[in-house]
Formats: structure tokens, sequence, C-alpha cells
């Protein structure tokens, strides 16, 4: 048992430690589209991986993850550059949800377990499964990086849980590796009808929250009664 929690709290320092590292060293550039560009193009071929794997890292040591996303367009196009967005957030997901439910779930379960969405997202799994996870993942309630945590305290499957990763965040990742490609073009060409376009779909993304709940809220109030026909 003290070695259980011995390991967890090692692997909790190196967590910390290599957070400190990439945000305290010549690493952090890499939150930049252009010092992104300028490190992956000399991988050649080995770029896309490496793209994905600096995403996943990212993404379990609790970073920006958005830069990323958006400058997968630029640098890949939109169908691959989407791709490779995916699998850098569905990898990074998939990690941070392994930490939180086996390596690190002690550690998660004292910082997170009062968080004010777990007690929903239990409630939201255990009646709706793949359903919530689906709603949860295309209208963040939470931070990306939390929900990730907080997931892994709920008794959702594995299976489960990714595949409602991967269908859920598609529409935003494709937005947003739009939304690069546009506003890389804005810049070189000045072609601004496209990256209205996308600044649009973006926009209707980030307003979906809202609207569901007006439309919930809407939905769930009391009709008036209407009053009762009397024979003439």
């Amino acid at each position: 048992m003290q070695g259980a929690v011995r390991r967890r709290w090692l692997v909790a320092a190196a967590w910390g430690l290599a957070l400190l590292a990439v945000l305290l060293s010549p690493l952090r550039a890499l939150l930049d589209q252009r010092a992104l560009a300028a490190a992956l193009q000399p991988l050649g071929p080995w770029g896309p991986l490496a793209f994905v794997l600096l995403y996943a890292a990212a993404m379990v040591l609790g970073l920006p993850t958005l830069p990323f996303t958006v400058a997968a367009g630029p640098l890949f196009g939109l169908l691959s550059g989407s791709l490779w967005a995916l699998l850098g957030a569905t990898a990074g997901a998939m990690g941070a949800f392994s930490l939180s439910r086996w390596l690190l779930h002690g550690w998660v379960e004292s910082r997170f377990g009062r968080h004010p969405a777990l007690a929903r997202f239990r409630r939201g799994i255990a009646d709706r499964g793949l359903w919530f996870v689906l709603a949860v993942r295309l209208v963040p309630v939470t931070p990306f990086n939390i929900e990730n945590l907080l997931f892994g305290l709920t008794p959702l499957t594995w299976s489960t849980y990714l595949l409602g990763t991967v269908v859920g965040i598609l529409p935003g990742t494709v937005a947003y590796v739009w939304l690069g490609i546009a506003g890389a073009e804005a810049l070189s060409a000045g072609r601004v009808q496209g990256l209205l376009a996308a600044a649009t779909l973006v926009l209707a993304l980030a307003l979906l929250p809202w609207w569901l709940m007006r439309r919930h809220t809407a939905a769930s109030a009391p009709r008036s009664s209407m009053p009762a026909d009397h024979d003439q």
C-alpha cells in the first residue's frame, strides 16, 4: 500500500517537473504556431507523428492545445490537419483518462473529487452513458483537460469514452483547423472570405451551449394552462 502511494507521488512529481520543463524552457515555443511549424518542417514525413505526440503530451500535461489544432491547418491542410489534430487530441484525452483512472487516481480524486461538475458527470454516465460523453465533448461544460480527469473518476468504460471523445470533438477540430487555414490565407493573400466563414462556424459552435440551454429551459418550463372550453 505504501509502495503504491509512493509510486503515485513520484509520478505526480515527475508530471509537475515535466510541466515546468515545458513552461520554463525553450520547449514552450512549441505552443507558438510559427515555432511549431519551424520545428516540424525538418522532420519531413515524420512531422505528422511528431505533431501527434507533441499534441498528446501537451494535453496530458494540462497545457493549452488550441494552438496545435489551429496550426494543423497551415501545416497539413484541412483533411490531413483535421486527422492529425483529432489523433493528437484523442491520444492526449486517453492518456489523461488513464492517469486519472489508474496511475494517479488517488491524487486526482483528492484534487478534483469535490469539483462541482463531477456529480453531474457521474449522474450523466449512469443515465445516458455514450450520449452524455458526446454531449459534453460537443458542448463543453468544463475545460477539456479537466473533463479528461473527471471522466476518469466515473465508471465510464474505456471504449465508450474513446468513441464519445472521437465523435464529439470532431466538429470543433475541423472548425479550428479550417480557421487556421483561413487565417493563414488572410495574412498571406488578403483573402478574408474564408476567415469570416471559419470564424462564423467557430462562433456558432461556441454559442451552441447557450442555444441548447435556451431550448432545454423552454421545453422544461411549465406550460400555461388553457381556459377550459364551456358548452354554449
